[in-house]
């Protein structure tokens, strides 16, 4: 499977979920990293190896996810004014 191929299955499986476009965005955004991420690993590795791997650099803060910022809005009764 490619990379593209992966981003649309996820993408309809989120769908057919009715999970929020923002839950869409960010669970993509996270395979998108983990995608560019094998692209730098040895290739001898197993599947299971290159996540285990992924998941401890991650973890360990060797790599991270680019936070976004998201923009939320509170309702008037609610920002004290």
């Amino acid at each position: 499977m490619n990379s593209t191929e992966a981003l649309e299955r996820t993408r309809a499986g989120i769908r057919r979920q009715h999970k929020t476009m923002a839950t869409e965005q960010v669970y993509l955004h996270g395979l998108r990293h983990y995608i560019a991420a094998l692209g730098q690993m040895p290739p001898f590795l197993s599947s299971e190896q290159k996540l285990e791997r992924f998941l401890t650099d991650l973890a360990l803060g060797k790599m991270s996810l680019p936070r976004r910022k998201i923009k939320r809005s509170m309702p008037s009764s609610m920002s004290g004014e």
